[in-house]
């Protein structure tokens, strides 16, 4: 009997520090694979099973409940949906996000893109090993002055890559330090959780390097309208409408990105007034869809106020596509 219960201690210890520590006992999960932006085949893990929802407040209580002791250096407690790092704090419950053991930082970071809206809880993968993402060209270095929103946070303790975040906030209008960039991140089988970037839950040490990755796109332009184009990454098929950026040249203004050429220029403004500019007009001034036909007319220019009256509907329609999108998505 008692020879029973320690064999099911030691399942129990293992299955404890296998979860809580990044890694998986292999009799929970099946072995599949996902791919690199540069197509290297990356390791994935499909837990087989998930925590029961029933088990949720014990399971947060267990791992984010230790009384406040600021010199413990791996110490946290949660209080109030807040996870505290010694002195240290930051939100942690991400709304819709519920804690799971079958996604892990990585996944969610470089598989997911940072999207909990891309997480399939039924398809879920686990990746413990991500160096691929980081040495075959998807992925380049920045410095931390450049980062910017979208970007990879990486945490290396011993040349291992033990946790990966994706920004979600730079400072506007002061020096870009770890202490003011916002990550999300997944703790392990636990939280999805908003924070500073120099506390990620217990990852970062005294030792821990600290680096930021961007993603190596190539992009090629396949479609243009008045107001903007679509640019689609030939690696991983990313797909993204932006408005033109014009400069001007004896020939109108042309898009310095996809090389669309047009004789007005628009810009939208905050209050979402749009205003056009002409660019055969020597005042090279902003006016709005009155004044810009005024202005024709006065100018006798009479073709040209066919174009632009043809030019402004396509914008108009262009911008309330862009916009239904938006909310789709």
């Amino acid at each position: 009997m008692k020879r029973i219960i320690t064999i099911i201690l030691i399942l129990f210890s293992l299955l404890y520090v296998n979860v809580v520590y990044a890694q998986i006992p292999s009799f929970f999960y099946e072995t599949s694979y996902v791919y690199t932006h540069h197509a290297s085949q990356v390791t994935a893990l499909k837990y087989t099973s998930d925590y029961d929802v029933s088990d949720y407040s014990n399971i947060i209580s267990s791992n984010y409940n230790d009384p406040p002791n600021e010199h413990l250096e791996n110490f946290d407690y949660m209080q109030n949906n807040i996870i505290y790092v010694g002195t240290n704090m930051f939100v942690t419950t991400v709304a819709g996000a519920k804690i799971s053991t079958l996604y892990n930082c990585h996944a969610f970071s470089l598989h997911y893109k940072g999207d909990y809206a891309n997480v399939n809880l039924s398809n879920a993968r686990w990746i413990s090993d991500p160096t691929l993402y980081f040495t075959d060209g998807s992925l380049y270095e920045i410095s931390l002055g450049n980062v910017q929103v979208n970007d990879i946070v990486v945490y290396i303790n011993n040349g291992s890559y033990s946790h990966t975040g994706i920004v979600t906030a730079i400072p506007s209008s002061s020096t870009q330090t770890l202490e003011n960039i916002w990550v999300r991140s997944k703790d392990g089988s636990l939280v999805l959780a908003d924070h500073p970037a120099a506390w990620p839950f217990t990852y970062r040490k005294e030792t821990t390097v600290t680096k930021f990755y961007r993603w190596n796109h190539s992009y090629e332009y396949t479609s243009n309208s008045a107001y903007s184009h679509t640019k689609e990454c030939s690696i991983c098929s990313e797909n993204i409408s932006e408005s033109h950026l014009f400069i001007k040249k004896a020939i109108g203004y042309v898009c310095t990105l996809c090389g669309f050429v047009s004789k007005f220029e628009v810009v939208i403004q905050s209050d979402s007034t749009i205003l056009y500019r002409y660019a055969f007009d020597d005042t090279d001034k902003y006016m709005t869809y009155d004044e810009l036909c005024n202005y024709l007319v006065a100018n006798k220019e009479l073709i040209v106020l066919e174009e632009f009256i043809s030019f402004s509907l396509e914008v108009k329609n262009d911008i309330h596509m862009n916009t239904e999108e938006q909310v789709i998505k």
